[in-house]
């Protein structure tokens, strides 16, 4: 299986691939258009073992200069991230009434994600929430920062475009968010989500660690790869020399 660009895929992008196939083929057979899933058939479609790269966290030093590089309203977003190893998304859906500040507790219960070319609210990932100690350096960290930039209230749809909570549950629609989600665009320049948004001006550059820091909140790193300010991240596969 290969890309237009004659690229192999990744393990993993296979295993998506044929998981997605093998969806459609078990509705065909559940609507009697088929007999049986070929996927399913043993020896027919063995899938690629999965990557087993290990993860490298990165070094301290790296984190501090992406934290500095940072505007400070955002530096609280990197301070989250290393102190609790919350996801992107839930960093960004993180709300001072998630936090249990006399038990040290975090509770994840929400991430900001694209759907359909929006920001919308959701679950965490795998759709459960979750509980995170809280240190003492973050406590301070973020004590701090509510008290240069008081959290703002957010609304933003649940899920999909137009999507509200149900009948009965919470206002999920709306939360006071710590790290000011809906401003997350930091200028005028290319907007982080646009084709063109590699063409913002660096406010940051660290070529002996191979990242720059875009004005629309974008980390671009020297192999192509992208980190979006919004839940997501684009990487690239290069081609052999």
């Amino acid at each position: 299986m290969q890309a237009k660009e004659e690229r192999p895929l990744a393990p993993s992008h296979i295993r998506l691939v044929l998981q997605t196939l093998s969806t459609i083929l078990n509705a065909a057979v559940a609507d009697d258009r088929m007999t049986r899933n070929p996927c399913k058939v043993k020896g027919v479609v063995r899938p690629p073992k999965p990557d087993e790269r290990r993860v490298v966290p990165w070094e301290a030093a790296r984190i501090s200069a992406i934290r500095a590089a940072l505007p400070y309203r955002y530096q609280a977003v990197a301070d989250v991230g290393k102190g609790a190893g919350l996801r992107q998304g839930e960093v960004f859906g993180l709300s001072p009434d998630d936090i249990d500040w006399l038990r040290k507790i975090i509770h994840v219960r929400r991430q900001v994600k694209i759907a359909g070319g929006r920001r919308v609210f959701a679950p965490p990932k795998f759709g459960k929430d979750r509980d995170v100690p809280l240190s003492a350096a973050l406590t301070l960290r973020l004590s701090a920062h509510l008290k240069v930039f008081p959290a703002a209230e957010v609304t933003l749809p649940w899920q999909k475009p137009g999507g509200k909570a149900g009948h009965g549950e919470p206002d999920v629609n709306r939360c006071s968010a710590l790290a000011h989600v809906e401003q997350i665009r930091l200028c005028g320049h290319p907007d982080p989500l646009a084709p063109d948004r590699s063409a913002a001006r660096a406010v940051a550059s660290h070529p002996e660690q191979g990242w720059s820091l875009l004005c629309n909140g974008v980390v671009l790193f020297d192999d192509g790869g992208e980190l979006l300010p919004v839940s997501s991240s684009v990487t690239v596969t290069l081609a052999a020399a």
